[in-house]
C-alpha cells in the first residue's frame, strides 16, 4: 500500500493543502485582526470628532457671554458646577433624571461614567468631561423631547453613543423603543 501520490499528482495535492491552510489562516486569524484595527480607528475618529465639537463649544463661550452681556442679561451657565468630578457628575445625573421625568420616559438604568481630562489649545487639561449613561424605554415622541432637552440644556450637554431598538408589539399597538446613550457635559477644575 502506497499512501500518498507521487509526481505531479503529489505536488498538486501538496500545493492545494498549503493553499487551503493559508486561506484558513487568513480568514481565521488575520482578517479578524484587520477588522479589529478598523473598528479601533473608527472609534478613535469618533472620539476625536467629539473632542473637536466640545472644544468648539468651549471656544465659543466667551463670544456667547459677550453677546449676552451686550443684551443686558447674564449668560446661562455653560459648564457644570462642582468642586470635584463626583459632585459635577451628581449634578448632571440629577438634571438628566429630571429631564427624563419631564419627558415622561421610564429610565431603566443610569450610571456615572469616569471623568476624563479634555486638553485645551495649549495642551493643558483645562476642562473635565463628565458623563452619565442611561437606558430608557417608551414611545418615540418622549425620546425626541429628552434629546432636544439635552441639546438646549443649561449647562450645555451633548449626547453620545446613541443606540436604539424598536419593539413592535403585536395587535397594532404603537411601537415602543429601548434606547441607551451617554449625556456629557464639561466642567473646569481638577479631579
Amino acid at each position: 500500500m502506497n499512501g500518498l501520490p507521487h509526481g505531479l499528482a503529489g505536488r498538486l495535492l501538496a500545493g492545494s493543502v498549503t493553499l487551503l491552510l493559508l486561506l484558513t489562516l487568513g480568514l481565521g486569524m488575520i482578517m479578524p485582526g484587520f477588522y479589529w484595527y478598523r473598528d479601533r480607528v473608527e472609534l478613535r475618529d469618533q472620539r476625536e470628532a467629539m473632542v473637536r465639537r466640545m472644544a468648539g463649544l468651549a471656544a465659543g463661550l466667551p463670544a456667547m457671554r459677550a453677546a449676552y452681556a451686550e443684551r443686558g442679561r447674564a449668560a446661562p451657565p455653560a459648564l457644570l458646577d462642582g468642586a470635584t468630578d463626583a459632585i459635577a457628575a451628581a449634578t448632571l445625573l440629577a438634571r438628566v433624571q429630571t429631564m427624563a421625568r419631564e419627558a415622561e420616559l421610564s429610565v431603566g438604568s443610569i450610571e456615572t461614567l469616569p471623568a476624563e481630562p479634555l486638553a485645551g489649545p495649549n495642551g493643558a487639561a483645562t476642562l473635565r468631561r463628565v458623563g452619565v449613561r442611561l437606558s430608557v424605554d417608551g414611545r418615540w415622541e418622549p425620546l425626541i423631547a429628552l434629546l432636544a432637552a439635552c441639546a438646549s440644556a443649561s449647562p450645555r450637554m451633548t449626547v453620545d453613543e446613541l443606540r436604539l431598538a424598536v419593539i413592535a408589539p403585536p395587535g397594532g399597538e404603537p411601537a415602543r423603543f429601548e434606547a441607551s446613550f451617554n449625556v456629557i457635559a464639561l466642567r473646569t477644575g481638577t479631579p
